[in-house]
């Protein structure tokens, strides 16, 4: 079999051409921190990722949902404490009338108080979480209502996002101290 110069050049040529596009995709990943640029170029890795970024943005919602959970509890639990304290107050008012010392002038007094009195938890049972959303009222408990029934509904399909994710997790970190090992 006959080699000529000719063909030596271009195999020599072809094989610089093709480690020069490696070096610059590897110089390329160096520089951005990626592996993956592009999905052609790892398409089972690109489905991972993909999927990771939804785990994430799942689990970003729920911290959002938690937040604003925890901040309509502290509400609630504020305006409850309120009637409690407005509720003891209008109690001990009702005792002290039972006293039989008491003038006119007196009574009157603690009627003027517990009218005010009355006036502050009608003004906390309007206690509201959010422009629309007046916690006492009837809105409130059925919108939670609705969430809870959406959440047993749609729990089911949750898992495997959330199993796949905690196992691309738990594969990464093994994967990284593998190479920290070696």
């Amino acid at each position: 079999m006959r080699i000529s110069t000719n063909t030596i050049y271009q195999l020599s040529s072809s094989q610089m051409t093709a480690l020069q596009e490696k070096i610059s995709q590897t110089s390329q990943q160096a520089s951005t921190g990626k592996k993956v640029m592009t999905p052609q170029d790892d398409p089972v890795g690109s489905a991972k990722l993909l999927e990771a970024k939804q785990a994430i943005s799942i689990n970003d919602q729920y911290a959002v949902n938690r937040n604003a959970l925890k901040y309509t509890i502290g509400i609630a639990n504020v305006a409850l404490n309120g009637v409690q304290d407005v509720m003891q107050s209008m109690n001990e008012q009702i005792v002290s009338l039972g006293n039989g010392t008491l003038s006119n002038s007196n009574r009157q007094s603690i009627a003027l108080t517990m009218q005010s009195q009355l006036d502050h938890l009608v003004s906390l049972s309007k206690t509201k979480a959010a422009p629309q959303l007046n916690l006492f009222g009837i809105g409130f408990p059925i919108t939670i209502g609705v969430g809870f029934l959406m959440l047993s509904i749609n729990m089911p399909y949750w898992s495997t996002p959330i199993i796949n994710s905690l196992d691309m997790g738990i594969q990464m970190i093994r994967q990284a101290t593998a190479t920290l090992a070696s």
